[in-house]
Parts: C-alpha cells; structure tokens; sequence
C-alpha cells in the first residue's frame, strides 16, 4: 500500500476519512473495530488507506499493513497477516521470528510450511498466539491492521481474521480492510465478506467515483497547469470518475483520445475470460454505445433469446455490465465500452454499425426521440461508409434539431452533412434538397451559435450559387440573410449594402411574404440608422403588405420597428404598447429571432425613459428565454449588454460586470461583443480603474470599426469622453464629444445629442478652471465660447421629442449647472436640482457626481455650513455602491475634510430640501410607501391604486433605491421614523 508514489494530493473523500478516523478513536477508547472499505478496482481504497494510515500513525498508533494476492491454488496460508508482521520492528520482530519461526514463508518449500500447520491444532495455536500478540500490543498503543484485497484472501486467511474478530473485548484494536466489489467472488467469499460486516462493530465503506470537480482537483495535482474544462470534462466522461483511470489517461497524454494500451489491457482481460457468445454480445454492444436498450440489442445480436439473456447475465455476473432501468444494459465503465470497441476489426464494425443503422431505421421513435434518433441512425451508416444514408438521416436530424432549438447540435450535424454531400455523385444525393439550401440552413444554424463568421461564408456561398434572374425571391431572401449576418458581425456597411440588393430584387414584383419580410428588414436599417420618420413610414406602408399577404412574422417584425421609432420620436405610451404587442405576438409565433429583438428593443426603450426596474425585470425574462433556448449569445448579446448598462445605472456593478464577461468569454461577434465592452468602459471609469477602461476601449474601437449604428457609436464616444475627463485628457475627451455630435448631426438621437453636450460642458468647465490657473484669458474666451455652444445646441435638442426622456432631463440638468461652473457661477441649487432628478430615476452615481458639486459650489460661496447635507447624501449614494467610485470618493472625503463635516456621523438636513420630502419620492410612490407602510402586498396594492402588480412592484422597488434599504420593512420603519409620510 504505502510503495506506490502518488503523484497528486489527496482529493475528497473527505466524509470517508472522517468515518475512518472515528473508528480509530473508538479502538483507541477500547471499543475494537471493523471496517471494510469497499469499491471498484482504481476507485481509490488503497489512497484512502494510505492517507488514513499515515494519520495514524502519527497519532501514536502502531500500524500494520499486509495484503492478499490473487495466486492459482490459494497462496501462502496467512499470507498478508505474514506480511503485515514483518513490519513490526524491535523487541517485537525478534519475538515474532521465535514464536513463529514455523509460519510459511514464500522461500520455504511448501510441504515445510503446511506440515505444521495443517492439523486443527497447530492451526488453534496459530489462532491463538495472534490473538495473544494483539491484546498485548494494543496494551502499549492501539493497533490498525491493514488488510488489503481481501477479495482475493484464501481460506486459511478468513478464518484466522473471523477468529480474531470474534474474540476482541476491549482491546485498542482496528482491523481495515479493502474489498474489490467489481470481482466475481465466489460463494465464500461473499458469505465471508456478509459475516464480517454484520457485527455491530463493522462499518462498511463504499467508495463512489469522483464527480466532475474531485477529477477537476485531481488533474490540479499532477498537470503543470490549471486543466480546461474541456480537459477535465473529457478526462472525467471518459474514466467515469474513477481515479486510477483519470490518471492513466493523463500519463497516456491529453491529446489522446483512444484507451491507452495499459488500461485496454487491465479491461480487455476480463472480457477475454468471457465465453465466446458474451464476448460477441459485448462487441455488439460496444457499437450500439454505452448504454444498449435490450429491444436494439436483440435486433442486431445473431443469438437467440435464450442465448442473449445467458450471455448478457454472463457479462453482468463478471461486473462489465449493469442494468439500467427496466431495459437496457449499460457498460460499468465508459473505458470498457471504448476497449472493446477498439478490439474490433474494420470489417467488424462497417457490419455491426450498419446493422445497428438499420435496426433503429425499422424503429418508430416518439415525436420527442426523434431528432436524436435520426441522428444515431445517421452515425451509425456513416461509420458503416453508407454515406447516402447518411446523408439523408443526418438532414432529417438537422432539420429536427433546429425545430427544437437545439442549435448546437443542429449546427455539428448540417456541418457533417456538407462534407457528406461532397462524398457522394450528384446522382446519388437524396431528392427534393439542393446545396443552396442546406448552405441557407446551415448558415442559420451557425449564426444563432454565435458562429457569425462562419454563418457569413456559408451565405456568400450561397449567394453566389443562386440565379437572381430566375429566383429574384430567393436571391433576395439570401441578400437579406446576409445583411443582418454581416450587420451582427460589425460590417456596417456592406450590410447596408446587401439590404439595398435585396430590396431592388423585388422592386416592382406583387406583395408576397418574403417582400414583406425584406422591407421589414429596411425599415429596420433605417431605425438602426437612427433615421426614425423614414423607418416609420416604411413600416406603415409594408404594413399593408404584409397583412394583405398573410405574413404574420413580417407584420410583427414591422410592429416592433414601429414601436421602438415611434418611442424615439417622443411617441412613448403608443410606441411601447406596440413593442408589447410584438413581443406577445412574436411568443404566440414561436418565433425566436422576434421574441429577441422584440425583448430587446422594449428593454432599450424602457431604459431611455428611466423605467429602469421595469426595463430590468423584462431584461431578466428575456434572459431566462434566451438561456432555456441556448440562444443568449447569438440573439441575446446585446440584451445582455444593455441590461448590464440598466445595471450600472441602479448601482448593482457585480452583476452588471458578470453580464458583460459572459458576453466576452464566450467569444461574441463583433458587433454583439461592441457593447459589452462600452458597458465595461463607463463601468471601469466608474470605479476608477483607468487602465482597465482604456483596455476595453481600444477593444470597443477594434469591435466597432465597421459599426455604422449611430446610437451605438455615440455611447462610445460619451463612455470615451468621461474616461478621458477623469484621465485628465481635456483635449481627448473635448475629441470624443465633437466626434460623437458630428456623427449624429443627421439623425433623430436628440437624447444623445443631450448627453454628449452636457459631457461637452463638463470639458469645458474643467479646460476653463485649468486655463484659469495658468492665466491665460485667450484660450479662457475660447473655451467659453464651446461652451455657450454647447449650451445652446443642447437646449436646441432637449427642445425636439426625440429628448423628451428623463434621462435626457437628467443630463440637461447636468449641462446647465456644468455651464454655471464654467462660467465660475456654480450654483448649488442647479447642483441640487441635477442631483434630484438623477435620485428620482435611482442612478446613484450620477446622483453622487451632481452632490459633490453642490458641495463644492457652496463651499466656494462660503457657505460650509450648508454643505454638510450635500455631502451626506453623495456619501450615502457611495455606501450604495460599496465604496467602488474611488476617484468621486476621494474627493467627496478632501471636500468633507475642507467642510469640517463628519460623514460618519447621522445626516444632516440639506439647508433646501424639498418640503417633508428629502428623498425626492413622486406622489404615486408617497401612496405606496403608506400603504407599505400598512403591510399591503403588491397585490393588495395594485387592487387598492388600479394599477398591474408588476407596476406596484416597480414602485416598491424605486423606493427602496432611493430610501437606500433592502427590504420593505426597513422601508416601512424608516417612514416612521423621518415621518416621510407626516404630510
């Protein structure tokens, strides 16, 4: 036991051990024990001895360790009780060799040995001096006497082993032995194992294979590196968590996938000692796969039924196979399958699989097995070299596959049916499919993989192949396809431009779906163009066409374009009862792609008008769908970003900063990924980690190079331009905002035209304060005068409906008291004003940034006094957000130090807060809190106001961001005590 070199730590069986060292304590406390650690072979009994017996000893245990062997004839009578004695050593060793000299020894003849003993009463001396020995040295220190494979043990062992145990009373004695579960034993054997076990002494361990994460430890312990997922995933599948098989299959090498010759051999010698007919059982098994229902197996099997069953209970009886369920067999280890199946000959497994391939084809699978069935069935004649076969099942499972957005799946299978279709002659190929459209299908099933380049090369083959002057529909279709395949991939541009084919295809041809669907898309470009009366129009007059062609997917896809155009023209209410619609219509449909652009669109549109509670409970339904489907990096990655941008403005960054990583991690499109790492810009500037920030912005710019989406861009360029501010690069961030209103100049983004000029403002009150220190009145004037720029071209833009967000209220706000400072006129009440409205909408951050101004506004009026409340509030919005703005928080605590202000000590009232309502709640929020405050459930108070009790839990929600609690009775009982509710 103890000789083997382990090369990796000890992994798990923690609760094992634990039981083992109970047992040893109440040995030692005079209460002899059993315990027999039972497992498979390499599952990791002798490990797990070893830990334990290295524990013990040097508790002060005397440990003795033998083992049996599997010998022809029975071995040496007592032969690990033998070996564990010589390891005794002193006084002990020298008595032994006097009393035993007799006990037979491996260079003995054999006759020297069994003379002696072979009467009853040499064998009862034996008995009986062993037993003597151990009560004596349990006297000294308890004893553990390790006794391994007693499966192998012969019968001169167990009975000396039966004697002894049955005659301990209290003596410091521990008896551990090891029991193989995967032998064939015979009757003996298990009747012996059975009576050991059965005293009230005994314990008996069963040792389970690792899980996914003890491999995961194990691999840890012997690779220089950290193992993939993919490695240990492999690794673990492919040992089936047993330990001894795990590390052979490392030693092997990790790019192997075969069984190595050493484990092959270990598995394939148990198999050899089968009969013919279960080895042939086997072999067919080991093709059907692990796990064999029996119905299949007697199809394919030559045996008949009596002989299947014989030579089935054969394999079981040697512990190779298990039954599962009521009608299967499975292989006890996923290497015994694989080890038989490589013994086959090539001839062997063209005609086994083709018979499995045709005994499942004479099946009729139920409706829900039928995809993974036909995919079995197409495996099966394409191991067989049966390609057209193939071919056809492997279309039939694709096809199945996708219907049940099982995507990743459908995307392996229309891969593997492209590279059969180029193995067999035209004329062979099944009828009724062309290359075009298994290129169409699979390009489809690539793109909602998020392999979005892939899917590209798969359509521009495919555009390529069709004739636009004979299917000018179908070309179309392909044209479009390729637009938003080409959009998702960042190539703004040229998916412009392949809309504008699909559309000229179809000029002047009668209304149909697919010019439906086409000018769905159109119109969908021009509201992604941030062109917002052309996308609506557009949609009014495809509207038309698509209900006087019966084009359900197009009329909502058109309803959805529609919803979020009318929003960004100020139409709110109407413009997100549309998205509404779609989204409730795209669900009736079962159509994926709408359901994702409905959901995130409505999450968008939420957010613009500061529903942000609303915007992220939608978020999270749309996320569950997407997850539940598989499809949340495909369809998903930008909802994902933009729920991480409502996130970041509610102040829970953890999760915010998760959504993103996962959007990255897993190797997003492009134009998918661009957002994810504007979100992660603004959330690093946040925190200020400057370099991180930098790092996502140069990989937003490489993402976005082909990006032609207005909206997108311009939240770049505002994320630039407050890194930039607070990197202390005027002159860069002054470039971000001219960049972004430059980009914007011919669309209807007013909103971001808001944003941008208030950060614009902020660049200029910063330059005007710095060039003020340097004394120069030049460039002083001429940042004034940008500034007044800015100023008007932002009243200009929150004057148009596309600003009539709150949001856009909020950064107008900002603007105006940015402007203020740079006119060296900070304003505390503008300050206050700005930081109100950013408190109503529950953006913290935002909400700190204007109080810290209000502070530093009064301050340089002289006021000190007054400042305290302002600096109580940003300091309570930092606590909010755990301390992580460390730049705003460095300058709330110079300020607070300049104040005199204590901001550990109870807020102080501001010198102007709203009358009986310091914490800015709207009316409809005050009726909530009251009723809150009477204990009402947001049933109860959505029956009492007439309102859904989705939007009394949005309101739940808002007060308690802005009241800073996490529950609603902290909530209720801060009511009481500020008497928020007195008026």
């Amino acid at each position: 036991m103890t000789s083997r070199a382990y090369r990796s730590a000890f992994v798990g069986r923690v609760e094992e051990l634990a039981r083992l060292d109970r047992a040893l304590a109440e040995a030692a406390g005079g209460s002899p024990a059993v315990v027999v650690v039972c497992g498979e072979a390499g599952i990791g009994k002798t490990r797990l001895l070893t830990e334990f017996a290295r524990g013990a000893a040097d508790s002060g245990a005397r440990v003795l360790v033998g083992g049996c062997v599997a010998v022809s004839g029975g071995g040496l009578p007592y032969g690990p009780v033998v070996e564990a004695l010589r390891g005794l050593s002193g006084e002990f060793s020298e008595r032994a060799g006097a009393e035993l000299g007799w006990l037979p020894r491996a260079d003995r003849a054999p006759g020297q040995a069994h003379s002696e003993i072979s009467d009853g009463i040499g064998q009862l001396r034996l008995f009986e001096w062993l037993l003597r020995f151990v009560q004596e040295t349990c006297a000294a220190a308890p004893l553990v006497l390790v006794i391994e494979d007693l499966h192998w043990a012969n019968q001169s062992t167990r009975d000396l082993l039966t004697f002894v145990t049955r005659n301990l009373r209290d003596e410091r004695f521990l008896l551990v032995t090891t029991y193989r579960d995967d032998e064939c034993a015979d009757p003996q054997q298990r009747a012996f194992l059975a009576e050991l076990t059965r005293g009230a002494r005994t314990d008996r361990i069963d040792l389970g294979r690792f899980r996914r994460a003890e491999i995961a430890s194990l691999l840890a312990g012997v690779l220089p590196e950290a193992p993939s997922d993919a490695l240990v995933g492999r690794i673990h599948a492919q040992s089936g968590g047993n330990a001894y098989f795990a590390e052979e299959l490392v030693a092997a090498g990790l790019d192997d996938c075969e069984v190595p010759p050493k484990l092959r051999d270990i598995l394939m010698s148990r198999v050899e000692l089968l009969s013919r007919p279960a080895q042939e059982t086997l072999a067919a098994m080991s093709v059907c796969g692990r796990r064999v229902r029996h119905a299949l197996l007697a199809r394919v099997s030559d045996l008949d039924s009596r002989e299947l069953t014989a030579a089935l209970r054969e394999a079981q009886r040697h512990r190779i196979i298990t039954i599962e369920a009521a009608d299967s067999y499975v292989f006890r280890h996923a290497l015994a399958q694989e080890a038989v199946y490589q013994d086959l000959l090539p001839g062997e497994r063209l005609a086994l699989h083709g018979r499995v391939a045709a005994a499942l084809d004479a099946e009729r699978p139920a409706a829900g097995d039928a995809a993974a069935v036909a995919a079995e069935i197409a495996h099966h004649w394409f191991e067989a070299n049966e390609y057209r076969m193939a071919l056809t099942a492997t279309i039939t499972s694709a096809r199945l596959m996708a219907g049940m957005y099982a995507f990743t799946e459908a995307d392996r299978l229309y891969e593997r049916a492209l590279d059969l279709w180029t193995r067999i002659p035209a004329d062979a190929r099944p009828p009724g499919l062309s290359l075009l459209e298994l290129l169409r299908r699979s390009a489809e099933a690539a793109r909602w993989v998020g392999d979005i380049g892939r899917a590209v090369a798969l359509i521009e083959h495919a555009v390529g192949m069709v004739d636009e002057d004979a299917e000018p529909a179908r070309a179309a279709m392909l044209h479009d396809r390729l637009g938003l395949y080409l959009w998702e991939a960042g190539e703004g541009r040229r998916s412009i431009e392949e809309y504008g084919t699909a559309e000229k295809l179809l000029d002047g041809t009668p209304a149909t779906p697919v010019r439906a669907w086409v000018l769905a898309d159109q119109a969908r470009m021009l509201m992604l163009s941030s062109r917002y009366r052309e996308a609506r129009l557009r949609c009014v007059e495809a509207l038309e066409i698509a209900r006087g062609s019966a084009a359900p997917a197009a009329e909502t896809h058109l309803l959805d374009t529609l919803g979020f155009s009318m929003v960004m023209l100020g139409e709110h209410d109407a413009g997100i009862d549309r998205l509404q619609h779609a989204r409730t219509a795209a669900a009736a449909q079962e159509d994926v792609e709408g359901s994702c652009r409905a959901l995130t669109n409505l999450v968008t549109v939420l957010l613009l008008t500061g529903r942000y509670r609303e915007a992220l409970s939608v978020a999270d339904d749309g996320i569950a769908m997407m997850r539940h489907l598989g499809v949340e990096l495909a369809a998903g990655g930008v909802l994902l970003s933009i729920t991480a941008g409502v996130l970041f403005r509610l102040g829970d960054w953890r999760r915010a900063e998760e959504l993103t990583q996962e959007v990255l991690a897993r190797s997003a499109p492009p134009g998918l990924a661009f957002f994810a790492h504007v979100t992660r810009i603004e959330l690093a500037t946040a925190r200020g980690r400057l370099d991180e920030a930098r790092d996502s912005r140069r990989r937003a710019e490489a993402c976005g190079v082909g990006t032609t989406d207005p909206m997108a861009l311009a939240g770049l360029f505002a994320a630039v331009a407050e890194l930039s501010i607070w990197s202390e690069e005027l002159d860069a961030a002054r470039e971000a905002v001219e960049r972004g209103l430059d980009l914007l100049e011919e669309t209807e983004e007013e909103h971001l035209v808001v944003r941008l000029c208030a950060l614009g403002l902020r660049v200029a009150a910063d330059t005007a304060e710095r060039a003020q220190m340097r004394g120069g009145r030049s460039a002083h004037d001429a940042v004034l005068a940008t500034g007044d720029a800015f100023l008007a071209r932002m009243h200009a833009a929150a004057a148009r409906p596309g600003a009539a967000f709150a949001e856009a209220d909020a950064n107008r706000l900002t603007g105006e008291a940015e402007h203020g400072r740079l006119r060296q006129r900070s304003e505390p009440a503008k300050w206050s004003a700005a930081a109100a409205r950013w408190e109503e909408l529950g953006v913290a951050y935002a909400a700190c940034y204007a109080r810290t101004r209000e502070a530093e506004a009064t301050l340089a009026a002289r006021h000190a006094p007054s400042a305290s409340g302002a600096l109580s509030a940003a300091h309570r919005h930092l606590q909010a957000l755990g301390e992580e703005p460390i730049l705003l928080a460095r300058t709330v605590t110079t300020l607070a130090r300049r104040a005199r202000v204590d901001l550990a000590a109870p807020p102080v009232d501001r010198a102007d807060p709203p009358a009986g309502n310091p914490f800015h709640l709207t009316r409809r929020e005050r009726e909530v809190l009251g009723l809150l405050v009477e204990g009402c459930t947001n049933r109860q108070i959505a029956r009492t106001l007439y309102v859904t009790e989705k939007t009394a839990s949005v309101h739940v929600s808002n007060i308690m961001a802005k009241l800073q609690v996490d529950s609603r009775g902290r909530a209720a009982a801060m009511a009481h005590r500020l008497g928020l509710l007195a008026s």
